[in-house]
């Protein structure tokens, strides 16, 4: 297997306070035919595909180096390798699992650095997933692998971290994820799967660290 990649990205100040990103990558993922060394014949199990992904954000500095608002698109991919599938008219080559990620937020910066808050809200799509099925041929059932699985995710995201006194740090998050297959098998519609996580999580902790000693 052979995977060849490029990537380009460019950050653009527009003006002071306004800030652009704009990035692609491009992916061309190539699988050799398996050859029989005694026979010398290859298989046709070869297999090629494309895929490009782009990556588009913005910043403005409501109050310069303080509070900023920020919104931002982003694509992912994962190349989904063939399979051998039970027919023959069943192709085994699928399409490359997308997910197309939106984002909001704000962040803050004040008094002097000593409190930073940033809070945002995200939008998932993961399409192109595969799944097992079964299907009825001449009274016979075989099971095999389909490409139409999509799931969705919403949720926020709180990040706080504080310096109130010379030494004392306290950093607290939290993230609330709603994710459920909007098209899957009946028996999976609408539910959570279970590699989305928990649907609540939260984390914090404090530290000191003494500016002095002997």
């Amino acid at each position: 297997s052979y995977t060849y990649s490029a990537y380009i990205s460019d950050v653009l100040n527009i003006t002071d306070q306004l800030i652009a990103m704009a990035s692609v990558r491009v992916d061309h993922f190539e699988n050799k035919p398996t050859q029989n060394f005694i026979s010398g014949e290859k298989g046709k199990d070869s297999y090629s595909q494309t895929s490009v992904s782009p990556k588009f954000g913005l910043i403005y500095q409501v109050v310069k180096d303080k509070v900023s608002v920020f919104a931002n698109y982003m694509n992912g991919f994962k190349n989904v390798a063939p399979v051998v599938q039970p027919l023959p008219e069943l192709s085994g080559n699928f399409k490359p699992q997308q997910a197309n990620q939106v984002e909001a937020g704000v962040k803050l910066d004040v008094f002097q650095n000593k409190l930073s808050l940033s809070a945002s809200y995200y939008d998932i799509k993961v399409t192109n997933m595969t799944r097992s099925a079964t299907i009825q041929k001449d009274g016979n059932s075989y099971n095999y692998t389909i490409q139409d699985g999509t799931q969705q995710s919403k949720g926020v995201e709180l990040d706080f971290v504080a310096n109130p006194l010379p030494g004392l740090n306290i950093v607290a998050g939290y993230g609330y994820n709603d994710s459920k297959m909007t098209k899957s098998s009946a028996s999976l519609l609408g539910r959570r799967p279970t590699s989305a996580g928990p649907e609540h999580l939260a984390n914090w902790w404090i530290s000191y660290t003494a500016n002095s000693g002997m």
